[in-house]
């Protein structure tokens, strides 16, 4: 067995890795680590890669690495920690609020003294530290189901006497993101958590702020005070700040008011400070802000900041997924004149006029003729398809028409949408089949955007080391307006980019012609002669036209520009398939590979069109 070469060996733990539907299971290497000393080594290596700890089984972890063992503290890279909570009897799962507090402290401690040995071999120093992913909190009484559920929810977990904490050298990577059915840590206790961690790079914070985990509106504000205040307290550096979101704070009517976050004695979103001041005394290089930041001028710009500060030295990429909501109870966006008035959107004109509606709940003609442009005619610029014109002004009047498949629940686009994307929130606010919903706000609202973005450009002239900012507000998010005429479909597309010098964004590229293709999804090879590659394609077209578009391929190398996955690729002959949304969206016209080169045509009339592109290399 010592005589088996090493490439052997590996071949044959390849073929004990056992796919489960999520991982591959290490547990199956358990058996076979009695094999030999020379398989103990290689097995361990990968059995230890990611351990799956939970607090009652600390004294058995440490038993891992006891005297002798020690050497297996190097091979450790991953560790989920999960928390187990006492019982309780009935439905009430606060009843033990305080015991389970000092539970998920002291499992806390106690897995930090087992790490505080880590802390000395060198072995784990050198390969980068480990990983730490708080990965459940439950008790065995919990049930995510039925009326008990959200008392479940809204149990947040906090960790006491933080200060008494250990630091650790050894954890590089940390993480509260848990799983859907369980109970959360709370924020400002997962910052303190961090604070402890003197050599961390990459820190994901999860911030349960919905409805269901933190109560009310004025629990929210002081949560997100607190949580300001916990990033203050921070004095390490850090590489990459995460931070997801969970509330849909928008109003799902949005002819109501938002809540205001801002205390009456705050002069600015504190929340925002401190996470301005957090990426420069951290010296952050990445911060990515998913689902529904609550952004404000402040993020970007302090009203006292010197002209001549460089506050963001080493900051290299900022994204944020913004809600569509100010921290001071206002909107960013606003409804389309051009579509319909205020008064219309908001029903102030419906129920004026309900005694003219007819029978069926249509409006008469009186409301008829008083809504603008594509309101008066079901069949104005629609198009064979049925499809509507989406007007849009401010430099975002370019027609578009959207399909449902396009879309995903989230508002993104399929293609956009990511495991990380789905969102653990039960919150229902917005979302299609809310009787009370009524979203209409389609374009940038410039009282409150435009401080936003001056605020963006004058942080750029700060961050000497800046590649890039993106900011979502929406991507493809299908508005339903209660009180407009059936069959209007208005769309809040707003993102916000900025690139330096040299850099290229792949995912949303604009050219001059206005004809985008890009979001490639995957490349997938197929064999050695064929592969295929899934992009998206946007186009800004007149409404009831045909638009040609065309690929070329010079010198026989398909050059599509997208990302240099697919480009130089040699071809002989190009065999193009295509989905749409409905059948007339998209008609392949034909395809040239002779001297002229003109590739792949095609005439569309759809915003968007899923298309699957084959060839075959030479």
């Amino acid at each position: 067995m010592e005589r088996i070469p090493q490439e052997i060996l590996l071949c044959i733990l390849d073929h004990l890795y056992q796919p489960t539907w999520s991982r591959c299971d290490r547990r199956v290497y358990r058996e076979y680590a009695n094999v030999s000393r020379r398989w103990q080594r290689a097995i361990e290596r990968e059995l230890y890669a990611e351990l799956n700890i939970q607090n009652t089984e600390l004294s058995t972890f440490a038993h891992l690495f006891r005297e002798g063992q020690a050497h297996r503290k190097a091979l450790v890279r991953e560790i989920r920690f999960a928390i187990e909570l006492p019982t309780y009897d009935g439905d009430d799962c606060h009843q033990h609020e305080e015991l389970n507090n000092q539970v998920f402290s002291e499992a806390f401690f106690a897995l930090f003294r087992v790490l505080e040995s880590f802390n000395d071999d060198k072995a784990v120093l050198n390969s980068g530290g480990l990983e730490l992913r708080l990965h459940s909190v439950l008790s065995p009484s919990d049930r995510f189901f039925g009326l008990t559920s959200k008392s479940v929810w809204s149990s947040i977990m906090q960790v006491l006497n933080h200060q008494d904490l250990p630091l650790l050298s050894c954890v590089s990577s940390f993480c509260t993101w848990v799983a859907y059915k369980s109970r959360k840590c709370d924020p400002i206790s997962a910052m303190l958590l961090a604070s402890k961690f003197d050599r961390l790079r990459y820190c994901w914070i999860d911030f349960p702020d919905s409805q269901q985990w933190c109560g009310g509106d004025e629990a929210h504000i002081i949560i997100r005070n607190d949580f300001a205040k916990a990033l203050a307290a921070y004095t390490h550096s850090l590489d990459s700040l995460r931070i997801t979101f969970e509330r849909n704070y928008s109003p799902s009517n949005e002819a109501c008011a938002p809540p205001n976050f801002i205390p009456p004695s705050a002069s600015a979103d504190q929340f925002n400070v401190g996470l301005h001041k957090f990426i420069q005394h951290a010296n952050i290089s990445e911060v990515l802000l998913k689902t529904e930041h609550l952004i404000s001028p402040d993020l970007f710009w302090l009203p006292d900041t010197a002209e001549s500060a460089s506050f963001w030295p080493n900051l290299k990429t900022i994204t944020i997924e913004a809600s569509s909501i100010t921290p001071d109870g206002d909107w960013y966006f606003i409804g389309d004149p051009n579509v319909a008035s205020y008064d219309e959107f908001s029903g102030v004109f419906a129920q004026e006029h309900e005694s003219s509606s007819s029978h069926n709940g249509e409006r008469g003609d009186s409301n008829k003729n008083s809504v603008r442009g594509i309101l008066d005619n079901d069949d104005s610029d629609s198009g064979d398809n049925g499809m509507t014109t989406i007007a849009k002004n401010d430099g975002y009047n370019s027609p578009r028409s959207i399909s449902d498949s396009d879309v995903s629940d989230s508002g993104l686009p399929v293609s956009d949408v990511s495991d990380d994307d789905n969102s653990d929130s039960d919150d229902t606010s917005g979302t299609a089949g809310d009787e009370d919903e009524n979203s209409f706000r389609s374009i940038p609202n410039p009282a409150k955007m435009n401080p936003l973005l001056l605020a963006m450009a004058q942080a750029v002239q700060h961050a000497p080391s800046l590649q890039r900012i993106r900011i979502y507000f929406s991507r493809f998010y299908r508005l339903r307006p209660k009180y407009l005429k059936k069959g209007v479909e208005l769309i809040r597309h707003f993102y916000i980019c900025y690139f330096a010098k040299g850099e290229v964004d792949y995912d949303w590229e604009s050219r001059a012609d206005k004809n985008r293709l890009d979001d490639v999804i995957t490349v997938e090879p197929r064999d050695a002669v064929q592969q295929r590659i899934y992009l998206g394609l946007y186009v800004t077209v007149d409404a009831g036209t045909f638009t040609h578009f065309t690929l070329s391929v010079p010198d026989r190398r398909l050059t599509l520009g997208v990302a240099d996955a697919v480009k130089g690729i040699d071809v002989k002959k190009a065999k193009v398939e295509y989905t749409a949304n409905n059948a007339t969206d998209v008609r392949f016209v034909g395809t040239q590979l002779d001297e002229t080169n003109t590739g792949p045509v095609f005439e569309f009339q759809s915003g968007h069109a899923s298309l699957t592109f084959a060839w075959e290399t030479v």
